[in-house]
C-alpha cells in the first residue's frame, strides 16, 4: 500500500512534458498535485493517529488503502481539460490522507509485529516501499507516456495518460479488495514484553511528547531535509530541465535513486539494529554526508563547475541514498527516546513536520519568475540545519559559508535564486 501511494502520489512528476503538452498545466499546477499530499498529512494527521489509536492497525490499513484507490480512480474520468484538472486535484487529496497512515503507521506496525532486535528494519521495510512507488513512477511514466517528442497528436499524448492513470487505478483497486479480504489484526501473541504493555493514552501522549526537548528536536531534524527531499523529488524533472535532462533520463535516475535507497537503508537499518549505542553517530555522518552530495549537486545544476551527466548521477543518487537512510533511524530513535508514548503518534508528529516543510517548498512555486534552481540551494540549508539540531556546528557553519560564498559569485539564471 506504501508503495501504490507513492505511485499515485508521484504519477505526474515524470511527464511533465507531456502533462504540459496535452493540458497545458502551469509549474504551479504540477507542483500542487504532490503539495495535496503534504497539505493534507500537515492538516490531519492528528485525527487520522487519533483513528489509529482508537481503531487499531486493520481499521487504518483498510481505510488508507479505499482512499488511494478513490484518489486513482478520480483522475482517470475524463479527459476533458477543465475537469481533469479538478478531478486530479481532488483525487490527489484523497490519496495524500491516505499518505498518513503510510507515513506514520511503520513505527507502530513494527511495534506489534517485531522484537526489538528487528523493528528498525521492519520499520524501514514499511518506509522503503514508498521509495519503491516513486522509483517505479520513475520508470512507468516516461515509458507508457514517452511524450511530445514522439508525436504531434495532442489525443494521442493524452490517451496514453489515460491509459497510464487506468493501469494505475487498477492496481491500486486490486490491493485495496486484498487488503479488505485480508490483513491481519495482530499477531497470535505478542513478540516482546514491551509490545503487550500499554501505552499512555493519545492525549497525554500529544502533551508528553510537546514537553520533551529531544522528541521535539529529532522532529526539527528529521523534517528539515527529509520534507525537502520528499517536495525536491516531486519536482526533480523541471529541476533537472535546466541542464538539458529529458523526462526520460530523469526518469532513469529516479529509478536509480530508488534502487540505492533501498540497499543504503537496509544496511543502516541493519547495522542500527545490532548497535544500537551508535544511533546518533550514524546519524550525524548520514547528515554530513548528505549535505556534501547535494552540495555537489548544486554545483553542477547552477553550472559553478562543468556539467557532465555521472557527476550528476552521483551527487543526486547519493544524496538522495543517504536522506533516506535516515528515516528510519529517525522513527526508532524518537520513539526510544519518547517511550511509552503510542509509536503511532510519535511516527504521525515525525511525519506531520516532515510534510510541513514540504508544503512550505512547493508552496513557493506559486511565486511568480522563482525559476527551479533554488530548490537545489533548499536541500542543501535543510540537511545544514539538521546538523545544527545534532550540535555539529562547525561543520554547519562551514558549508554554509561556502554556500553562501558561491550565491554571491555566479550568475544564476538571470538572478532568479538570488531573488528566492
Amino acid at each position: 500500500m506504501s508503495c501504490m501511494q507513492y505511485l499515485v502520489w508521484n504519477t505526474f512528476g515524470p511527464i511533465v512534458s507531456s502533462i504540459q503538452y496535452a493540458f497545458d498545466w502551469s509549474d504551479s499546477t504540477l507542483a500542487m498535485m504532490p503539495n495535496w499530499g503534504t497539505i493534507t498529512l500537515v492538516l490531519g494527521v492528528f485525527p487520522m493517529c487519533w483513528l489509529l489509536e482508537q481503531k487499531g492497525l486493520k481499521f487504518s490499513i483498510v481505510t488508507a488503502s479505499l482512499l488511494v484507490a478513490i484518489g486513482a480512480v478520480l483522475r482517470g474520468i475524463t479527459q476533458e481539460e477543465y475537469l481533469f484538472k479538478i478531478l486530479s486535484h481532488l483525487g490527489s487529496i484523497s490519496n495524500g490522507i491516505a499518505g498518513i497512515t503510510v507515513m506514520s503507521v511503520p513505527p507502530a506496525l513494527s511495534a506489534t509485529w517485531f522484537p526489538p532486535g528487528e523493528r528498525t528494519l521492519a520499520t524501514f521495510f514499511g518506509q522503503v516501499a514508498t521509495q519503491l512507488g516513486t522509483g517505479l513512477s520513475f520508470a512507468l511514466g516516461p515509458w507508457l507516456v514517452p511524450g511530445k517528442n514522439l508525436t504531434d497528436n495532442v489525443n494521442e499524448v493524452k490517451g496514453q495518460i489515460y491509459r497510464y492513470l487506468w493501469i494505475e487505478a487498477g492496481a491500486a483497486i486490486g490491493l485495496f479488495l486484498l487488503i479488505l479480504l485480508y490483513f491481519p489484526k495482530q499477531p497470535p501473541s505478542p513478540p516482546s514484553a514491551s509490545a503487550s504493555l500499554p501505552r499512555t493514552d493519545f492525549q497525554e501522549g500529544i502533551k508528553g511528547l510537546i514537553k520533551n526537548k529531544n522528541a521535539l528536536l529529532c522532529t526539527v531534524a528529521y523534517g528539515l531535509s527529509g520534507g525537502t527531499f520528499l517536495a525536491w523529488q516531486s519536482v526533480m524533472t523541471l529541476n533537472f530541465q535546466s541542464v538539458g535532462i529529458s523526462d526520460k533520463e530523469s526518469g532513469r535516475i529516479g529509478l536509480a535513486i530508488c534502487a540505492a535507497s533501498f540497499i543504503s537503508g537496509g544496511i543502516f537499518a541493519y547495522g542500527t539494529d545490532h548497535l544500537k549505542k551508535h544511533m546518533k553517530t550514524t546519524l550525524i555522518i548520514l547528515l554530513m554526508l548528505e549535505a556534501l552530495s547535494f552540495f555537489w549537486l548544486t554545483l553542477i545544476i547552477s553550472q559553478v563547475i562543468a556539467y557532465s551527466s555521472w557527476q550528476l548521477w552521483v551527487s543526486s543518487v547519493a544524496g538522495s541514498a543517504f536522506t533516506f537512510s535516515l528515516a528510519p533511524l529517525f522513527f526508532e530513535y524518537t520513539v526510544e527516546l519518547t517511550y511509552p508514548a503510542p509509536e503511532g503518534l510519535v511516527g504521525g508528529l515525525l511525519a506531520g513536520f516532515y510534510n510541513l516543510v514540504g508544503t512550505i517548498f512547493l508552496s513557493l512555486f506559486f511565486a511568480q519568475n522563482i525559476g527551479h534552481l533554488w530548490v537545489n540551494y533548499a536541500l542543501v540549508i535543510a540537511a545544514i540545519g539538521k546538523n545544527f539540531e545534532f550540535k555539529n556546528l562547525t561543520n554547519a557553519s562551514l558549508t554554509l559559508h561556502l554556500l553562501f560564498s558561491f550565491n554571491t559569485i555566479c550568475d544564476f539564471n538571470q538572478g532568479n535564486v538570488s531573488k528566492a
